[in-house]
């Protein structure tokens, strides 16, 4: 039977912040897990985001509105038994803080010398708080290099440095404040020297006619690589036939060919490419094989003498066999 090794939690958020509910979830066979809202099963949209890896389930509601306040259900089932928590997420008008609220957030940042960054945050209050930059404790000024903006209408605020060095690396924050109060936020930044990009995987793919053929790659490399697939050199377009995935956080990617037919037997290459450099890998899809054999025999026949008579077999088998 399912249970629940880490349970969700009620949340309070204010109008405009990204607000998520977590659970970790063990059972086998492999349950299936359903979010709920006052009862009401939770799809995926623009705004809510559904996610699972390993025995981790997540939902994520961008841009969180009053309507969204309510009773949250995970319900989590397999052929064992079902299990259920509950929880409830609480939204405050923004409009309605007197003191600085963050509702958009800093968030840690990696970026490649000579490339540029930047921060964004959303902050509201009343009156208006003044807000101010700050790297490793130190005030931050506007220069050639660092920009500071704003949009004090729609209360966003943004620190973007232009020409990054690996000096640049640290913790970066935000404070807002006013008469009524303050508030801060903080995020890392990440300077990296570009790293040429690097190809796990692909290896040469033998299978029967009218089978999936498969080929997995994992990358290396920073920034990270963008990805490209050929069949005999000229670039493979997603279809029906020809599927194609992406992972970035995982750095997977796979190009998959449905029932795969002579047409299908090429090579494939996957190119990797960044600002460092660029690789590509080789292999083939060939196909196995296959002894003759008959889908359908020869049935006897009677025919007076004279007559024209036919047989009429059915036959498979690869290379295409000859018959006689």
């Amino acid at each position: 039977k399912p249970k629940f090794v880490k349970g969700m939690e009620d949340k309070e958020v204010w109008t405009g912040e990204e607000s998520y509910f977590e659970v970790k979830v063990l059972g086998h066979p492999e349950p299936t897990v359903k979010w709920l809202k006052e009862g009401e099963e939770l799809k995926a949209s623009d705004y809510i985001t559904l996610t699972s890896e390993h025995e981790t389930y997540k939902i994520n509601i961008q841009n969180t509105r009053l309507e969204d306040s309510g009773v949250y259900s995970c319900h989590v089932k397999n052929m064992a038994g079902e299990c259920c928590q509950d929880a409830m997420l609480s939204v405050k008008s923004a409009d309605d803080s007197e003191e600085p609220v963050f509702i958009r957030r800093m968030v840690d940042t990696f970026a490649v010398i000579g490339d540029a960054a930047r921060f964004e945050v959303k902050v509201t209050g009343k009156p208006k708080p003044e807000v101010s930059w700050f790297k490793d404790g130190e005030q931050l000024s506007a220069d050639e290099r660092i920009k500071i903006s704003s949009d004090v209408e729609d209360n966003y605020y943004i620190l973007t440095i232009n020409n990054l060095a690996l000096e640049d690396s640290g913790k970066y924050s935000c404070t807002a404040f006013s008469d009524k109060g303050s508030a801060s936020d903080k995020a890392t930044m990440t300077v990296m020297e570009p790293l040429a990009p690097k190809i796990d995987g692909m290896d040469n793919i033998e299978v029967k006619k009218g089978m999936v053929a498969k080929f997995e790659v994992k990358t290396s490399g920073y920034p990270v690589p963008d990805i490209k697939w050929l069949k005999a050199g000229i670039p493979v377009q997603f279809s029906d036939h020809i599927m194609i995935t992406s992972d970035d956080e995982k750095r997977l990617y796979t190009l998959s060919v449905q029932s795969v037919m002579e047409e299908d037997v090429a090579v494939y290459t996957c190119v990797a490419s960044n600002s460092a450099g660029k690789i590509s890998k080789d292999a083939k899809i060939s196909l196995k094989a296959e002894p003759p054999s008959f889908l359908k025999d020869m049935v006897d026949i009677e025919s007076e003498e004279g007559g024209e008579v036919g047989f009429e077999v059915c036959v498979s088998g690869y290379p295409q066999p000859e018959v006689v």
